[in-house]
């Protein structure tokens, strides 16, 4: 999700973020390799990690509702209730100036 949005996201936010997910991978793996496995900081990256994607799922989730909520106040704003045709004033905003 990261990757899909870092178009969204400020560089440093984006690089922080990824940093995040990143950095404790990567010592997990060197600590493997070199001095064997530590269950407890398996545990405590595996963990990290877990909720560091769950919190983006759930910023994401949040990201679409608001979305979806301000389309749907949009279109009342500008269309009629009864027939769905545009109100007066977003058609005065459609039409052309001469």
């Amino acid at each position: 999700m990261l990757i899909s949005y870092r178009k969204n996201l400020d560089r440093i936010i984006f690089l922080s973020m990824m940093s995040f997910f990143v950095l404790p991978v990567l010592a997990t793996i060197y600590q493997a390799l070199a001095y064997s496995f530590s269950l407890q900081c398996l545990a405590i990256v595996i963990s990290t990690q877990i909720m560091f994607v769950m919190d983006t799922v759930e910023m994401n989730m949040r990201f679409h509702s608001q979305q979806a909520a301000y389309e749907k106040a949009r279109y009342e704003a500008e269309h009629d209730g009864m027939t769905g045709l545009l109100n007066k004033e977003a058609g005065w905003d459609l039409t052309p100036v001469r």
